[in-house]
């Protein structure tokens, strides 16, 4: 019996080390991250109006930082003394659940305003995606709420993952990203194909359909072979890959040379008071390419 308990005991030092250790190199790669974008993140952003996709972004990029940095510091603490204390484990799933949940909405609130943005806010692109982020946030309550309720073993972590619970959001939240990926590919041959913030959506909207796809496809599997939650590799891997994914599309679309945009735009604007707002930015590089276009059409007429 001595032996069974020393056992269990030693698995279960094991997962907490290895679950500290991998939630302080994903709090270090989201710092790193971090650091090799602020100078972007300082032209792009902070010189900016306030818009809503600065405020998404601002939250993005901080929010999940500071998630990170508490939750370092709670198995610094509390939650490095085995055995944990059961009352603290619930409080402290939530708080994980929630927070990759909030920092998961914002990459698809950015997403979703992009598409919206290409279509010139149609009110049907927008029903659609208001009626598409209502229902994923329910069903992620849902989820959460139920999940909240499983037993939780000596190391803190949920025990006995519901297999049909966790496949059905999976597929949902797969879903919606094929619908956002696939409004995008529609209008790839928009100005025949010359707008260069298309093509930048498509690009940056097809690796974010992989890393999304990917964290899903990988995270649950795992967390259903293992028989437990896994925080580490469930909630604070895809929190810091879901923060950086929405920081970057938002710093890519305002890097954005606009031929033309001159004309729109003074010199000063472009390199002091950059407005982070995706509609503008789609309009100014439609727009651009479609004066770039009538003027090679007039030369053609000229030179015949």
């Amino acid at each position: 019996m001595s032996s069974e308990m020393e056992t269990v005991n030693m698995e279960e030092y094991g997962s907490v080390h290895i679950r500290n250790a991998s939630c302080l190199a994903s709090l270090a790669v989201l710092l790193y991250e971090h650091s090799i974008t602020f100078a972007q993140e300082y032209q792009f952003v902070w010189k900016s109006r306030p818009t809503l996709v600065k405020w998404v972004y601002l939250f993005s990029r901080y929010f999940v930082i500071v998630v990170q940095i508490i939750n370092n510091i709670l198995l610094a603490l509390p939650l490095s003394k085995l055995p944990i204390r059961h009352e603290l484990c619930k409080p402290w799933f939530l708080f994980l659940m929630i927070s990759t949940c909030i920092s998961f909405a914002a990459l698809e609130v950015v997403l979703m305003l992009r598409v919206y943005a290409l279509y010139r806010r149609s009110p049907r692109v927008k029903n659609l995606f208001i009626a598409i982020f209502v229902i994923n946030r329910v069903v992620v309550a849902d989820y959460t709420r139920r999940a909240s309720s499983f037993p939780f073993g000596g190391a803190c972590e949920i025990t006995g993952m519901p297999h049909d619970m966790m496949i059905f959001l999976s597929i949902l939240l797969i879903l919606t990203q094929s619908i956002i990926w696939l409004l995008t590919v529609i209008k790839r041959n928009i100005t025949y194909g010359r707008a260069p913030v298309v093509g930048l959506m498509i690009r940056d909207g097809a690796w974010i359909f992989v890393l999304v796809c990917g964290v899903f496809i990988v995270t649950f599997p795992y967390a259903l072979t293992e028989r437990a939650s896994k925080s580490h590799v469930i909630f604070l891997w895809p929190m810091s890959l879901f923060s950086i994914g929405t920081c970057r599309i938002i710093l890519n679309m305002q890097s954005l040379n606009y031929p033309g945009a001159k004309s729109k735009l003074t010199s000063s604007d472009m390199s002091t008071n950059v407005e982070v707002d995706f509609t503008q930015c789609i309009d100014i590089s439609l727009q651009s390419t479609a004066i770039s276009q009538r003027r090679v059409g007039r030369n053609s007429d000229t030179i015949s």
